[in-house]
């Protein structure tokens, strides 16, 4: 394993990817909670229609037609319909919040942070090593072997952090890679549906 500059130039690509796909996730959310918002104020407007509409009296002067019986029927069965609409709408949107935003903010919350967390943790670790290898290319050849021995030691150990924590870094980007494909697109596509 090598910290290369090519390593380095393409783990800042998967970083601004990540950065991107956790604004984007940000930025869906809260556009889905404004359409959720609206959806839920027409579908209140809609509703209010249908008891407007079956609650429509005709003021009638004379006797009854049927042609005013077929018309007060006709608005009460399209309120009932408007109001069936409705209340499917409304089992869509709860389901909309559920299948769509919870998973969407879950994935941002726990797979986009958690890569952060571990860049976090990578950076301390390369600083520590690139620390720690400047500090054993200073020393000088002159020391006691159980100094130069204790400092080779210390250089392995701080190699073998950086490599561990490189690894787990690079593990949990892919990770993400690889999770934002179902994660991600899954719940987007259920809103399509």
């Amino acid at each position: 394993i090598h910290d290369s500059p090519f390593f380095r130039d393409r783990l800042q690509s998967y970083e601004k990817e990540l950065e991107n796909t956790g604004d984007s996730i940000k930025g869906l959310v809260k556009t889905c909670k404004r359409l959720l918002i609206a959806a839920k104020e027409l579908s209140k407007a809609q509703k209010c229609m249908a008891d407007v509409l079956s609650s429509f009296r005709l003021l009638l002067i004379g006797d009854k037609t049927d042609d005013e019986s077929l018309i007060v029927g006709a608005f009460k069965e399209f309120a009932e319909l408007l109001t069936t609409v409705e209340d499917q709408r409304d089992l869509f949107l709860e389901q909309a919040e559920k299948r769509l935003i919870a998973p969407l903010e879950a994935f941002r919350k726990e797979q986009v942070q958690t890569a952060k967390d571990y860049r976090k943790s990578f950076e301390r670790s390369s600083s520590n090593y690139c620390k720690s290898l400047e500090n054993y290319l200073g020393l000088s050849t002159k020391k006691k072997e159980s100094s130069l021995q204790e400092s080779d030691e210390l250089m392995d150990t701080e190699r073998d952090s950086f490599l561990a924590t490189y690894c787990d870094y690079v593990n949990q980007l892919q990770d993400v890679q690889l999770r934002k494909k179902f994660d991600f697109v899954e719940p987007v596509s259920f809103f399509g549906k």
